[in-house]
């Protein structure tokens, strides 16, 4: 409950003295919440993101849950990572879209580049299980459209896509 109110209370403050845009993305185990065993302990992952929301009514707030739920019969996120697909991602930019009013790139989900078919992820090589590869495919017009990524004040010119991570 502490760390919930600190965390609402430094969500108020970036929101009032930045203006800046939430958006929070929901971990699988909150998204696939009805495929985990009967009596699994999980956060209420919701529950917080509504108690939050209200918290800060003059922000913008881009409802990622919601997407993805809406989505949630797709593969969103990886087997072995707990980051979400490259799909999962574009609905969440579309949310952030429709949210912002922004003008923004077109992407095409039904023409993603294959990178690789030998994906493991942070679960791979942390549990005993033996986890199928996954395959990451990123959207082919990256490459064409350079972004600008801003990380705690300093600018830096980038893709999204870390290739010297693959491995």
């Amino acid at each position: 409950e502490e760390m919930q109110l600190r965390s609402i209370g430094a969500a108020g403050k970036l929101t009032k003295e930045y203006h800046a845009t939430l958006m929070l993305v929901p971990t699988s185990d909150e998204i696939w919440k009805e495929n985990l065993p009967k009596y699994a302990d999980v956060f209420d992952q919701k529950a917080y993101l509504d108690r939050l929301y209200k918290t800060t009514e003059d922000a913008v707030v881009v409802d990622v849950w919601s997407a993805l739920h809406e989505k949630s019969k797709e593969k969103l996120y990886y087997d072995t990572d707990p980051h979400w697909t490259t799909i999962a991602s574009y609905y969440g930019y579309l949310a952030w879209r429709a949210e912002t009013n922004q003008v923004a790139y077109y992407y095409d989900p039904d023409n993603l580049l294959l990178v690789t078919k030998k994906f493991r992820g942070i679960y791979a090589f942390e549990d005993a299980l033996h986890l199928k590869d996954d395959s990451l495919s990123v959207f082919r017009e990256i490459s064409q459209k350079p972004i600008t990524i801003t990380l705690d004040g300093n600018t830096e010119k980038q893709s999204f896509f870390r290739p010297e991570y693959i491995n």
